[in-house]
């Protein structure tokens, strides 16, 4: 208590010197364009640094104004903060990195999207970092979105869940639907349980698998209505056979399913 006029200053770090000053001496004239709160670093006797959220106001003090300072030390605070700032940046640099599209939610809102999420739904990453909540459920068929609504809900509130991978349909901006592999987990986020996201689009497979499927249903049709036995032998065992195969035969589907691999020779 024995500093000098402005003294006190040595207590605090030369890059925080300025609106310590500033605050201090509007304060003390009483001035109301002031900040009340603000986090600074401090300089110990020692000369080691350390961190303080700083609370101040002007008060009346035996007839004058003064500055009322309140200290709390987050040094602590502020090492967990730069290391969790350290490995957002690393998760930054890889998800950017990615083929695969991958995202973070929380309050119902894209608190994070890579480019390959972005380019799979057609709008721009600004667009959608200022969706309001659940304004994600736009990308989303209402087929399903009670499925992805639920989980979303389940990760976003830390719950365990066992369904960390479904498929749903999507829709991009311009209409198009899109088939979509899904793979989510619950994560801590700025303190507070997130749904980090990855997907996979999975349309082409989507369109070759219902291509394969009319093909099918094709050959079934044009066979059933043959005057020839048709068969289809796979790993060793008949897996079908039309009608005019089974009249030639004589064996019913049971008895021929119940076959085992080349008993058919």
């Amino acid at each position: 208590l024995n500093f000098e006029p402005n003294g006190f200053l040595k207590l605090f770090d030369p890059e925080f010197l300025e609106i310590v000053k500033e605050q201090a001496t509007k304060k003390q004239l009483g001035q109301e364009d002031t900040t009340s709160h603000y986090e600074i670093k401090c300089v110990k006797k020692t000369g080691e640094k350390f961190w303080v959220e700083n609370y101040s106001k002007t008060i009346n003090y035996k007839g004058k104004p003064a500055d009322f300072v309140t200290n709390i030390e987050i040094t602590e605070r502020k090492k967990a903060e730069q290391k969790l700032k350290e490995s957002e940046e690393k998760f930054r640099k890889i998800a950017e990195q990615s083929f695969m599209g991958i995202a973070i939610l929380q309050d119902d809102v894209f608190k994070y999207i890579n480019g390959a999420y972005v380019k799979a739904t057609g709008y721009s990453k600004k667009e959608m970092l200022n969706w309001k909540p659940n304004e994600y459920q736009k990308l989303v068929h209402p087929e399903f979105l009670p499925l992805v609504k639920e989980q979303v809900r389940k990760k976003q509130q830390g719950e365990i869940d066992d369904k960390s991978n479904y498929y749903y349909k999507g829709i991009r901006k311009d209409g198009q639907e899109i088939w979509t592999e899904l793979y989510s987990k619950s994560i801590n986020y700025n303190g507070r349980p997130a749904d980090l996201i990855t997907r996979i689009d999975r349309t082409e497979q989507k369109i070759a698998e219902e291509a394969l499927k009319e093909s099918e249903e094709k050959f079934r049709k044009i066979a059933e209505q043959s005057f020839m036995g048709i068969y289809i032998i796979q790993d060793g065992l008949i897996v079908y056979r039309n009608q005019r195969a089974v009249e030639v035969g004589g064996y019913s589907n049971e008895e021929i399913q119940s076959w085992k691999p080349d008993e058919y020779a």
